[in-house]
């Protein structure tokens, strides 16, 4: 009976000795993609309605964590209609037919100091791949790890907008992510 006993125990140590102290996240279930750009000295406020993201974040073991997201830019909305079209089908913006997406994903995650993370990301848009560093906060609440980041991009790097004397060159772009075990 006593080996009994002591082989269970050792089977319940061993299991638990396998379960991650910390969560893994695996699963995006919101992403919220907006932006803020000054066009004739006023600002301009808009999102993009399809997000999607996928990815793992181990808070453990970073370098197994990964992001990826992917915007439709057929879904900008900026609250002008003709705006939006504009911005959709006009070659110096988004020329949605010929680039139906706008990627970004995660080539490393570094821990900064408590729930702050600096992550570097490779952007492609229209095209175009370039590499970029943000600070970004990841805060559990109600069994949920809220992830977001604010960041400014040059526009033209990415060739949106053309040579405009009237619009700002940077873009400041929030991103919010929830994700689930």
């Amino acid at each position: 009976m006593q080996k009994i006993t002591v082989f269970l125990l050792v089977i319940i140590i061993s299991f638990l000795s396998s379960v991650p102290l910390f969560a893994q996240w695996m699963k995006f279930e919101q992403v919220i993609v907006s932006f803020k750009i000054k066009n004739a000295g006023i600002n301009v406020d808009g999102r993009f309605g399809n997000a999607k993201g996928s990815g793992k974040f181990d808070e453990k073991d970073l370098s197994k964590s990964y992001f990826l997201g992917v915007v439709e830019p057929h879904s900008v909305q900026t609250g002008i209609k003709m705006r939006d079209k504009h911005l959709k089908e006009k070659s110096e913006f988004f020329d949605v037919q010929k680039f139906p997406s706008i990627e970004m994903k995660s080539v490393k995650i570094e821990l900064e100091s408590a729930q702050q993370y600096r992550v570097t990301w490779d952007l492609t848009m229209k095209g175009i791949t370039l590499r970029f560093k943000s600070s970004m906060t990841a805060v559990q609440e109600n069994g949920k790890l809220i992830l977001q980041t604010t960041f400014k991009l040059n526009r033209k790097e990415w060739k949106v907008g053309g040579n405009s004397i009237t619009m700002s060159d940077v873009v400041s772009v929030q991103l919010r992510a929830v994700m689930t075990k």
